[in-house]
């Protein structure tokens, strides 16, 4: 399955997707998934982040913005305009291609993608990218839907087979894993969040004014009892021992 002009598709998606309207199932689990991120990414004070793919920007519900310098790189104008207007918004909005990041190698000290490489036709070529903008002891910061059984439908335009939520590949840890060892970051620790049975159960709605560290607990807890995240979230970092030969 190949796209002849993915900056196009993506262009064309954003016209038609809103990115910024939420279920509550939704927008708890990605204030959830952001927290996580942001926990992962260590220290908060005045460090750069760049978020890949920031679609409806729910980053820029976190508190933790405050603290850094955020960069969101999206292929839309559309999104970038629209999160610009947001009340209160202090992102550095830039629109370009993952495949080619704006940024000088060794600057950035942390990069976030999420929800984002099982869109990709070539995710290796996006961490290397990401490797090459990060600075020594950057990390990188990966989430991705946790052993997604990916489904089929047929596109009534052109009469093809076309993966439904347009996702291209499935991870599970194990994999996801080896793809960013494969391109030269070292892999820290890699977790899964989000536990889909406690979500429909509303428990995530009804915990939404605990701190993030008793709703990690408790997320662990349901995880243990139901294996059934939603999520894998993993953290690597460059300059440390790289896998041989790479």
């Amino acid at each position: 399955m190949k796209y002849s002009d993915h900056i196009a598709h993506y262009q064309k998606d954003a016209e038609h997707f809103d990115y910024f309207d939420e279920d509550p199932f939704r927008r708890q689990e990605n204030r959830r998934r952001y927290e996580t991120i942001f926990d992962l990414s260590g220290p908060s004070h005045e460090r750069r982040i760049l978020e890949i793919g920031s679609g409806g920007f729910p980053a820029m519900q976190s508190q933790n913005l405050k603290r850094v310098r955020y960069f969101a790189l999206d292929l839309s104008y559309k999104n970038m305009k629209r999160a610009k207007a947001q009340p209160g918004s202090t992102l550095n909005a830039v629109c370009a291609d993952a495949y080619h990041l704006p940024f000088r190698p060794d600057t950035l000290d942390a990069v976030v993608l999420s929800e984002v490489i099982e869109h990709l036709e070539s995710p290796m070529d996006v961490l290397k990218e990401v490797k090459r903008v990060l600075s020594q002891n950057g990390r990188l910061i990966v989430t991705v839907p946790f052993e997604e059984k990916i489904r089929f439908c047929t596109c009534i335009h052109c009469n093809r087979v076309t993966p439904v939520n347009a996702h291209l590949h499935t991870f599970s840890a194990e994999s996801l894993s080896r793809l960013v060892n494969q391109c030269g970051l070292a892999v820290q620790s890699v977790t899964c969040i989000c536990n889909k049975v406690a979500n429909r159960l509303h428990v995530y709605r009804w915990m939404r004014y605990f701190p993030f560290r008793i709703w990690r607990t408790a997320d662990k807890l349901f995880n243990l009892l139901i294996n059934r995240p939603s999520t894998i979230a993993l953290c690597a970092v460059k300059g440390l021992h790289q896998p041989d030969g790479r």
